[in-house]
């Protein structure tokens, strides 16, 4: 009888494994205003809060649409007036957090338990690695044509950004720098940002 319970445990704990790593890995809309949706298919369907968003959706919020995602680490983004995300682009990996097409996102990463928490954001033309630290990080991102050209600034922690259309080493950044990922051109190494510097200022151009 011990032992036939024993692995029943066992059988509904690998049963559980997957939801558990379904919830894990999916987002939750928990703040959000204006037009907001999700792509299903070739079709758009609005969000609303307490929605959740799955890995390999994407996100589309209008001129107005403003979304704050929480994920199941206390990891939050922000995605902005005329942008489009995609979650998690590779499927099983938590750290593959979000590509960001086009528009702007704020990402803060939490620490696990007083241990770094590695996360990876990527864009066209960027991919941007948080380094290890027990503080938490906090960048803004923004993708600013259909090239791919990519704005990003830290406001806490350390980031490592590499331009993936061009050779070279990445390029760290730490508190209030910033750079620019031109793809094409080489990386530039990060430079300080002006106090007053922000990248709601600037709208994309493209078309979603």
């Amino acid at each position: 009888m011990k032992l036939r319970f024993a692995a029943l445990l066992l059988a509904g704990a690998v049963c559980l494994q997957p939801a558990r790593a379904q919830s894990g890995e999916a987002a939750k809309i928990i703040q959000m205003s204006g037009e907001v949706s999700v792509m299903v298919g070739m079709a758009s369907k609005a969000l609303f809060v307490n929605d959740v968003i799955s890995p390999r959706q994407t996100v589309i919020t209008g001129p107005d649409g403003y979304a704050l995602f929480r994920v199941a680490d206390g990891s939050t983004m922000e995605l902005f007036p005329n942008s489009k995300a995609e979650f998690r682009e590779t499927l099983g990996n938590w750290g593959d957090l979000l590509k960001l097409v086009l528009g702007r996102v704020r990402v803060q990463i939490q620490p696990l338990a007083g241990r770094p928490n590695p996360n990876t954001v990527r864009t066209p033309t960027a991919v941007i690695s948080v380094r290890g630290t027990v503080r938490g990080t906090i960048f803004d991102v923004s993708v600013m044509d259909d090239k791919g050209t990519t704005l990003m600034k830290v406001e806490e922690g350390v980031v490592a950004v590499k331009n993936s259309m061009q050779r070279g080493k990445a390029v760290i950044l730490h508190e209030g720098e910033r750079v620019e990922v031109d793809p094409d051109q080489p990386l530039a190494p990060a430079v300080p940002a002006p106090s007053d510097w922000l990248l709601a200022s600037v709208r994309p151009q493209a078309q979603l």
